[in-house]
């Protein structure tokens, strides 16, 4: 009777965090297959390149999350593997342009900094996205969305200009 109860209670307590673990999964897939191609396109020096990926990945993730049907797995893979994209060519871009604009002594410093600021980024971020949260989950996608067409257009008109 107890051992049944245990195992009940585990099976309840662990099937949502298999959900999770499988998302967590195809998330990290996705990264572990595009990292040997972005750290390509760095060492090529296609950053104009790599910046578009990021923003059009984070963009396309949240296209497909806002619009995803319930149920539809398929399509819910593909925004991960969208979303892993982003992620990894964010990182490796980011930190790739750190360590070519700046002094080897100064990389500790540096990235320490990139640290904090990505860290109160987080909090800002977790904020606003709680906030919204409350009055309409889809309301992320559509947040994060608009976030990523309003980068698009700044790289497009003033970073590509400003660094030709």
């Amino acid at each position: 009777m107890i051992i049944r109860l245990f195992f009940n209670n585990l099976i309840s307590v662990m099937y949502p965090l298999l959900g999770v673990s499988k998302t967590i999964g195809i998330f990290n897939f996705s990264m572990y297959v595009v990292a040997p191609f972005i750290g390509y396109f760095v060492d090529k020096n296609k950053n104009n390149l790599l910046i578009i990926i990021t923003i059009l990945s984070l963009l396309l993730f949240n296209v497909i999350f806002f619009f995803l049907p319930t149920g539809n797995m398929y399509l819910g893979v593909l925004g991960l593997l969208f979303w892993g994209v982003q992620r990894t060519s964010a990182q490796i871009l980011f930190t790739s342009l750190i360590f070519k604009s700046i002094p080897k002594k100064f990389y500790g410093s540096v990235l320490g900094v990139y640290s904090v600021i990505m860290g109160i980024a987080v909090l800002i971020a977790s904020a606003i996205g709680g906030n919204l949260a409350n009055y309409n989950f889809s309301y992320l996608f559509i947040e994060s969305g608009v976030m990523s067409v309003v980068t698009l257009m700044y790289f497009f008109f003033v970073y590509r200009k400003n660094n030709a």
